[in-house]
């Protein structure tokens, strides 16, 4: 083996290095761009997650809807209109939060954190006028699917998967109460 031979070999090992470093410094700097891209869109979701209208229309989904409007085969349309834009206002922002999971723009988790017990409370309300409003359509699946996907995402997780997989620390209790 010459001296060319080995230089020839140096110089391939080090393109091969230096295409790897490349790929790694392009990936990082793709997830970055993400990151920065969805910062927005997780934005909005928590301030819309806190707002008080938000709030006391998820609320009067879980205490009251089916207390003052028992479901009945009629789904979605059988309820009054008040209580119908009031469910739909939720349920559609579920919705819209559920799609961006399901395509894996956000994370579960992200989600989960913010909102998870919420979405599983909410989705166990609406989910018989949900059921009865697809048959409805026409046995139509999809109506409100990616809120049920949530739901079962969000309850999949859990709160201790959830702190878990975050590594949530926690302060002993006897340091805590000092």
């Amino acid at each position: 083996m010459g001296t060319s031979d080995v230089i020839s070999a140096g110089s391939g090992l080090l393109s091969l290095v230096a295409i790897v470093v490349s790929v790694l410094v392009a990936r990082s700097q793709s997830q970055l761009a993400r990151r920065e891209q969805l910062l927005p869109v997780v934005s909005e979701i928590l301030r819309e997650a806190v707002a008080p209208e938000f709030r006391a229309n998820r609320n009067f989904i879980v205490d009251q809807l089916a207390v003052d409007h028992p479901q009945h085969f009629d789904g979605m349309r059988g309820l009054p209109p008040d209580a119908s834009n009031r469910a739909r206002h939720v349920m559609s922002y579920m919705n819209n939060v559920g799609l961006l999971v399901a395509n894996e723009s956000i994370s579960a988790q992200l989600v989960s954190s913010v909102m998870g017990g919420s979405v599983v409370n909410v989705w166990a309300a609406v989910a018989p006028y949900v059921y009865a409003e697809r048959v409805l359509r026409g046995d139509d699946p999809n109506y409100y699917g990616y809120l049920e996907h949530l739901a079962v995402t969000v309850h999949e997780i859990g709160p201790d998967k959830l702190a878990t997989e975050l590594k949530l620390r926690k302060w002993p209790p006897e340091t805590a109460a000092r």
